[in-house]
């Protein structure tokens, strides 16, 4: 059994900025860029969804190769 986390750590900002996005996009900022302010790609890339995809990869190839 594996325990797999993804976190991003960001600030919350006082205003919202940027069009882009959904939610709390325009309040969350990575970097000083609100997720509403970056394109897609950028977002993805820093997603914790992304985070815990990339730390699950070794885990199940270990899995895999027993």
């Amino acid at each position: 059994m594996a325990i797999i986390e993804g976190r991003l750590d960001g600030e919350i900002t006082t205003e919202e900025y940027g069009n882009n996005g959904f939610g709390y996009d325009s309040i969350f900022a990575v970097n000083g860029k609100t997720y509403a302010e970056m394109k897609a790609i950028e977002k993805n890339r820093l997603s914790h969804r992304a985070i815990a995809i990339k730390a699950i990869i070794p885990v199940l190839q270990k899995i895999i190769n027993t």
